[in-house]
């Protein structure tokens, strides 16, 4: 137990600086906010991971898989939505329109032509590994 309370410990404070940089509004330009947020989502990833393999001791497996799917493209929906309800208040011929459907273009774009691929190419491997062994 004193080695996972280490590794979250790691984690958070991994995520520290990204939280700090938001509350306070503090500019560190470009590269350090990028690796400051960079590394909080990292951190949110392993402690997202960590949170659905605990879970599946007392929920099924398929919820939590959908849980953890619905949380990931969550903040992709709500860009999206945020640039709809501007393109709604603004009105049609506003730039909002082409963000809205520009955004959601590309994330399926990347979904479908990067994700998919890579999953399967990951469950393959793992096949072929296996019968290897």
């Amino acid at each position: 137990m004193g080695r996972f309370l280490m590794l979250v410990a790691l984690v958070v404070a991994a995520a520290t600086p990204a939280l700090t940089l938001r509350l306070t509004g503090l500019q560190v330009g470009p590269i350090g906010e990028t690796a400051a947020f960079g590394a909080a989502i990292l951190a949110a990833g392993f402690l997202l991971s960590w949170g659905a393999e605990a879970a599946e001791r007392h929920v099924s497996q398929g919820l939590i898989i959908a849980v953890v799917a619905l949380v990931t493209v969550l903040p992709e929906y709500a860009v999206d939505l945020y640039y709809a309800y501007q393109a709604g208040k603004v009105g049609p011929g506003s730039e909002y329109v082409h963000y809205a459907a520009a955004n959601m273009t590309g994330a399926n774009r990347l979904l479908v032509g990067l994700a998919w691929p890579l999953l399967v190419a990951i469950h393959w491997a793992r096949g072929a590994a296996a019968r290897w062994n």
